[in-house]
């Protein structure tokens, strides 16, 4: 995925503090939202990754934006 690999590649890698503030409790649901260019994305494309990397089943792991279409098309 281009942009997983731009952030991988890059020199400062940034982790948003977002990722530790949601909920990953079974069942519980998080709408994130906020201005444009702030990393929405970027926080939802590295907690996927630390989910699968944890061992989630990828089916177990649902993110309903643009994002989710590229994690589709690379079979996550």
């Amino acid at each position: 995925m281009e942009i997983y690999r731009r952030y991988a590649e890059s020199e400062v890698r940034w982790r948003p503090d977002l990722i530790d503030r949601l909920s990953l409790r079974p069942f519980s649901l998080n709408f994130v939202f906020g201005p444009r260019q702030v990393g929405k994305s970027t926080a939802l494309i590295l907690l996927v990754k630390e989910l699968l990397e944890r061992g989630a089943h990828p089916k177990s792991v649902f993110e309903q934006t643009p994002v989710g279409q590229h994690l589709q098309r690379l079979g996550w």
